[in-house]
C-alpha cells in the first residue's frame, strides 16, 4: 500500500484475534459507516490494529476549507493488550492526511511506542469515557470526529487548539504571564533569554520568573527561552518531534543557538555548566488567536534537548524529548479554576490563623484571594497540626500568621502577603479590604467595634455548640447593623427559630473532656478537622454571595456528626439600626424597622406605651433594641398613658427561656401625641421611682416632632438625658 502507514512499518495481517477483542470487532461490523478490511499486528506497538474503511457523506458545498479528506478514508483502530480497561486510539492510513490543518489531534498513544498523530476523540479520560460507554459508542464517536472534521464544527473558534501530547519526559510549571511579559518589554521582536530552572523532581521542571546569573546555588539550572513577537504560525503540529531541526516549522527556533551561547559564554561556570546533558528549551510560538488553555496567543512548546555544551555538537542532529507546559499557579488560574473569575476581590485581612482562621484563609485563595495580610501573635504547637491547616511538623514554634505567609508564598509566587504578629490591639492600622474575624476572641470583638482602625465592614466567624454550629456574621453597609448588634437582633430570631433557641440554650456536657495542649496557656475543646472544616468550607461562598450586601447577613451552619440527618444551612438577612443620640456617652441602637412602628404610635389619637427588649452592653455601653411588647390592657388616653399588666410576665418568661436569658426586659417607652417629647411631672416621679435591676434603665419619650432618651442609673438612682 504506497504512500500509507502500512509501507512505513512492518504489518503481519492475522486470520483471528483473542476472544476478548471480538465486543470491539462486532461493533465496527454493525457500524453501518464502518467496513472492516482486516488485523494486523505491528511492530511499531504491541497489541492488535484493525483496518477499517469510513464512508463519510461529503458536504455538497465541499469539505470545509477544502481539506483533502475523501469520502472514504482508510483508519486503523489500534488496541492495545490492556483492554477493555484502555481505550482504542484511531491513526491515519495515509500518510498525507492534512493534519497540519486539524485541531482536537493527539501526539502519541500512551503507554505504547506510538509517535503517531491521531484524533482527539474526546476531550477528558477517553479511558474512562470508553469503559462507560462501551465499543459501540466509540465507532459512533469516531463517525462524529471526522463528520466534524469536513463540516468545520472540530473548531468552535474560542481559541486556537493545541496538540495534546503522550508519552512525554515530564512537566515544566511556568507563568505564561511572566514569559508574555518578557516577548512584549523585549528590545527586539525576537530573542533568547536564559532564566533559571529547577528540577523538582526526576519528571517535573519549575521555571521561575527571574533572569539566570553566575553564583546561584547549584539547584539552579539554566534554560532558554527563545520568541518571536512577529511571525505567526497558523498550521497545527503535523509530526512528531524527534530532533532539534524538527523545530525549524517555527521561526522563534532560530534562537536556540544564540541562547546556547549565552549559557557558554555568558554565564560559564564549569562546576556547573560542564555537568549539563540536557538543556530545557521553551520556545513561544505565536498563534492566529488566544490559545486555549492560556491567556495570550503565544503556545509555549517545551523540549528537553540532549546537548553537552563541552563538545559543542551540530545542534540540528540532538535529538529532543517533548515536555508539557504547565501554567503555574497564579491569581487568575486560581480564579479560573474556581469559576470565581466574576467576583471582585478584595485583600483580605485576617485576624486569627488557628484551626478555623487558616482554614478559611486557604480557601479564600484557592478562589483567587491571593492578597492576604495575617495578624496572630500566637504560634504553632504541636497539638495544632491536628486541625490546622498547616500539618506539617517544621511549622511547630512558628508564629501562625508568619506559617500562613509562608504557605501563601508557596501557593502563588509573587503575591503580596504579608505576616503580623504584634498584639492586634497595638497595630497602628489595617490595609484596607475584607476584615475576617476568626478569633473567638470576645475582646476582639468588642475592640473591632470601638476602634476607628476599621473602616470596612467585619465578617466574623465562630463555631458553637460543641461544634454542631457555625456562625459566621457579614456586617451591612459602612457597618450598620455592626457585629454586636447583629448578634442581639438574632438572639431575637430564637423567639420564633428553635434551632436559634437551642443554640442559646445549649449547654456544655459535665463530663466535656479537653486536651491541654504541651506548653498550651489554654483549654482545646475536643473537636475533629472534618468538623471545623465543614464550618470553614461556608465563609468563602458567604463572602462571594454577600460582601457588598447592604443589610447584615448571617448564616448559621448547623453540622451535626452524630445525627447527618439534622444538619442545614439558616440565612438570616438583618436589618439595619436606627442610632439615636447618645446619652451620658451611651449609645442607644433600635432596628429600623421597629423604631418606624412605635413612631407611628404617636401620631395616634391616643397615648400609648411598651417595653423596650434587647440588651445592655456596658463594655461599649450600649443599649440594642430589637423588639418591644405591648400589653392588650394599656389604658390609653389622649393626654397620658397607664401601662397594664396583661401577658408581660408570661412574655417575658417566653424570652428568658427561648433566649437563655441573652435578651432582656431593659427599659420602657411612651408616647406624646402632643407637644415634645419632654418627661412631664408624672414622667419625672416615675423616673425618680424606678430601681434599675440592670447598670442603665432606658426610659424613651417619642412624640411626633422628636424622640427624648433618658438613663436612670442602678448605682445613682438618677436619670440623665439628652
Amino acid at each position: 500500500m504506497p504512500g500509507t502507514i502500512f509501507e512505513r512499518y512492518e504489518f503481519l495481517k492475522l486470520e483471528t484475534c483473542c476472544e476478548k477483542y471480538m465486543p470491539l470487532i462486532s461493533a465496527i461490523d454493525e457500524n453501518y459507516s464502518m467496513e472492516r478490511l482486516g488485523l494486523y499486528e505491528s511492530s511499531l506497538s504491541d497489541g492488535l490494529f484493525i483496518h477499517c474503511r469510513l464512508e463519510l457523506s461529503l458536504p455538497t458545498n465541499g469539505v470545509y476549507k477544502e481539506l483533502d479528506v475523501r469520502s472514504d478514508e482508510e483508519i486503523l483502530i489500534f488496541v492495545k493488550s490492556d483492554y477493555p480497561f484502555f481505550a482504542p486510539a484511531v491513526l491515519f492510513v495515509r500518510n498525507d492526511f492534512p493534519t497540519s490543518r486539524i485541531p482536537h489531534l493527539n501526539l502519541g498513544i500512551a503507554n505504547s511506542n506510538i509517535h503517531l498523530l491521531n484524533p482527539c476523540l474526546y476531550r477528558g479520560d477517553v479511558n474512562e469515557w470508553f469503559f462507560q460507554n462501551g465499543p459501540r459508542a466509540f465507532c459512533d464517536r469516531v463517525n462524529d470526529w471526522f463528520s466534524d472534521l469536513i463540516n468545520g464544527e472540530l473548531m468552535n473558534g474560542d481559541g486556537f487548539e493545541t496538540v495534546r501530547y503522550e508519552n512525554t519526559a515530564g512537566f515544566a510549571e511556568m507563568d505564561f504571564d511572566y514569559l508574555c511579559k518578557i516577548i512584549s518589554t523585549y528590545g527586539t521582536t525576537h530573542g533568547a533569554q536564559i532564566l533559571q530552572m529547577k528540577q523538582k523532581a526526576n519528571r517535573y521542571f519549575q521555571i521561575l520568573n527571574q533572569e539566570y546569573s553566575k553564583e546561584l546555588s547549584d539547584d539552579i539550572l539554566p534554560c532558554i527561552f527563545a520568541f518571536d513577537r512577529e511571525n505567526v504560525v497558523h498550521d497545527f503540529i503535523s509530526q512528531a518531534l524527534c530532533t532539534e531541526k524538527d523545530l525549524k516549522i517555527f521561526p522563534c527556533e532560530c534562537r536556540i543557538q544564540h541562547g546556547i551561547r549565552k549559557i557558554s559564554r555568558r554565564y560559564y561556570e564549569s562546576h556547573k555548566i560542564d555537568s549539563l546533558k540536557n538543556i530545557l528549551v521553551v520556545l513561544a510560538v505565536k498563534r492566529p488567536m488566544q490559545v486555549l488553555g492560556g491567556f495570550s496567543e503565544y503556545e509555549f512548546i517545551v523540549v528537553l534537548l540532549s546537548y553537552d555544551l563541552k563538545s559543542s555538537p551540530n545542534i540540528e542532529n540532538c535529538s529532543i524529548k517533548k515536555v508539557v507546559p504547565i501554567q503555574a499557579l497564579n491569581n487568575a488560574m486560581a480564579e479560573r479554576l474556581s469559576g470565581t473569575e466574576n467576583i471582585s476581590k478584595k485583600p483580605v485581612i485576617m485576624l486569627g490563623c488557628g484551626a478555623l482562621g487558616s482554614k478559611v484563609s486557604m480557601n479564600l485563595a484557592r478562589m483567587g484571594y491571593t492578597e492576604q495580610h495575617f495578624y496572630d501573635e500566637d504560634v504553632i504547637l504541636p497539638h495544632n497540626l491536628v486541625r490546622h491547616y498547616e500539618n506539617c511538623n517544621y511549622a511547630v514554634g512558628f508564629p501562625k500568621a508568619e506559617v500562613m505567609k509562608i504557605e501563601m508564598d508557596c501557593m502563588f509566587s509573587g503575591n503580596k502577603s504579608t505576616s503580623h504578629t504584634e498584639n492586634i490591639f497595638y497595630v497602628d492600622s489595617l490595609p484596607e479590604g475584607l476584615v475576617i474575624d476568626c478569633t473567638a476572641s470576645r475582646r476582639i470583638m468588642f475592640w473591632s467595634i470601638l476602634t476607628d482602625k476599621i473602616k470596612s465592614s467585619i465578617i466574623r466567624s465562630e463555631i458553637y455548640a460543641g461544634g454542631k454550629m457555625g456562625l459566621t456574621v457579614i456586617e451591612g453597609k459602612n457597618r450598620n447593623p455592626d457585629i454586636y448588634d447583629m448578634q442581639i437582633s438574632l438572639y431575637r430570631k430564637a423567639l420564633g427559630e428553635p434551632v436559634i433557641s437551642q443554640w442559646l440554650n445549649y449547654k456544655q456536657p459535665k463530663d466535656m473532656r479537653y486536651h491541654i495542649g504541651f506548653g498550651c496557656s489554654s483549654d482545646t475543646t475536643i473537636l475533629d478537622d472534618g468538623t471545623i472544616s465543614n464550618h470553614a468550607s461556608m465563609v468563602p461562598h458567604l463572602i462571594n454571595k454577600y460582601q457588598d450586601t447592604e443589610n447584615g447577613i448571617v448564616c448559621v451552619n448547623y453540622f451535626d456528626r452524630d445525627d447527618l440527618t439534622n444538619n442545614g444551612v439558616y440565612i438570616y438577612e438583618m436589618e439595619p439600626m436606627v442610632f439615636l443620640e447618645e446619652v451620658d456617652g451611651w449609645s442607644i441602637h433600635i432596628s429600623s424597622s421597629l423604631y418606624q412602628r412605635i413612631q407611628k404610635y404617636s401620631n395616634e389619637k391616643l397615648e400609648n406605651a411598651g417595653v423596650w427588649i434587647g440588651s445592655i452592653e456596658k463594655k461599649i455601653k450600649r443599649v440594642t433594641i430589637v423588639d418591644t411588647f405591648i400589653p392588650e390592657d394599656n389604658e390609653r388616653k389622649d393626654n397620658t398613658v397607664e401601662m397594664g399588666k396583661k401577658g408581660v410576665k408570661e412574655y417575658l418568661k417566653s424570652l428568658r427561656t427561648k433566649t437563655n436569658g441573652l435578651l432582656r426586659y431593659i427599659g420602657e417607652w411612651h408616647t406624646h401625641i402632643a407637644g415634645d417629647a419632654s418627661p412631664s411631672q408624672k414622667d419625672l416621679k416615675t423616673f425618680c421611682e424606678t430601681h434599675p435591676a440592670e447598670d442603665v434603665f432606658l426610659m424613651t419619650i417619642l412624640s411626633p416632632s422628636n424622640t427624648r432618651n433618658y438613663l436612670i442609673r442602678r448605682e445613682k438612682n438618677e436619670y440623665k438625658r439628652l
